[in-house]
């Protein structure tokens, strides 16, 4: 082939006659399906020909006088995988043009919504900063009803449950883990279960919060009546009665910023019924999101990664 930095026109029409005949099974079935004169056809392809020195069509007399050669069918394979990729290509920069402007709203637990949502929001950012954003903040339970209520595009949170048919984009499956001041008794523990929480004052979240229903099946399964000393519907209160020795309470997963709090010990809790958290990038089913949203769920993905469970 001559040593050309680009192909003339001629080049790129010469190849699209090839693939045309190749697929068509002869010069005549192209020229009807293209609409284009056989002779102008042939000589295209001769040129072609021509150029890689190598024929690329055994053109005999007769019903199946068209035979396509071994280099032909080299040829035939790449020009099938090259138009391809300039299909995805096409899609790709299609959907980039759609990432230039945007406005995604989701919902987020309050326990990532200062590490894990500006992580990939900011990730996401650098990228296609002209996307905008309203961020709803609040526990699984009003995520479940924000979702239900078509008021967000997606929600990322703890344990919202499989059975309410959302749409799951990503997961994340997280230890639970009962978290405690250090140098409460129980923090040199390999495993925590629920008979050692026996008599062990527990802050829990309220009945507003999914994760109470999980802690309270886990206690009935033990058979333990739990000592309570406080409930609340934040974590961040939660954590700070934690952290003056009121009682101990439970966490999925050690990456979210309430598990990197100074002061504060981490045991896996041991349980059938609550040995999972999981995080979730849900959608109500059935709904048309954006490409800008769609995209920053991915871009949760990746940022789940890189979460410590």
């Amino acid at each position: 082939m001559k040593n050309t930095a680009l192909y003339r026109l001629e080049r790129s029409t010469a190849l699209r006659y090839f693939l045309g005949v190749a697929e068509a099974g002869s010069f005549r079935a192209a020229a009807e399906r293209m609409h284009i004169a056989s002779s102008a056809i042939s000589r295209q392809i001769s040129h072609l020909e021509d150029d890689i020195g190598v024929k690329l069509f055994e053109r005999h007399r007769g019903r199946g006088g068209l035979q396509i050669t071994e280099a032909g069918k080299i040829l035939l394979a790449r020009l099938h995988r090259v138009t391809n990729e300039l299909r995805i290509a096409t899609s790709e920069i299609d959907a980039l043009q759609h990432l230039q402007r945007g406005h995604v709203i989701l919902g987020s637990n309050e326990g990532i919504s200062d590490t894990l949502v500006p992580s990939a929001i900011g990730d996401f950012w650098k990228k296609f900063p002209n996307i905008t954003y309203d961020i709803k903040v609040g526990g699984s339970q009003e995520l479940v009803a924000l979702l239900n209520d078509d008021a967000i595009d997606f929600a990322v949170g703890f344990n919202i449950p499989r059975n309410l048919g959302f749409e799951i984009m990503h997961e994340l499956v997280c230890r639970v883990y009962v978290m405690m001041n250090q140098g409460h008794p129980l923090e040199n523990r390999e495993v925590i279960t629920a008979k050692d929480l026996a008599g062990i004052g527990l802050i829990l979240p309220d009945e507003s919060l999914i994760w109470r229903t999980q802690i309270d099946m886990s206690m009935r399964h033990s058979e333990i009546f739990p000592k309570i000393v406080a409930v609340s519907n934040s974590m961040q209160l939660i954590i700070s009665l934690v952290r003056r020795g009121v009682g101990v309470s439970f966490i999925g997963g050690r990456g979210t910023r309430f598990a990197k709090i100074p002061g504060l010990v981490y045991v896996p809790y041991e349980d059938p019924v609550l040995a999972e958290n999981p995080l979730r990038v849900c959608k109500l089913p059935g709904r048309n999101i954006s490409i800008a949203a769609v995209s920053l769920a991915d871009e949760f993905a990746n940022c789940l990664q890189q979460i410590e469970t």
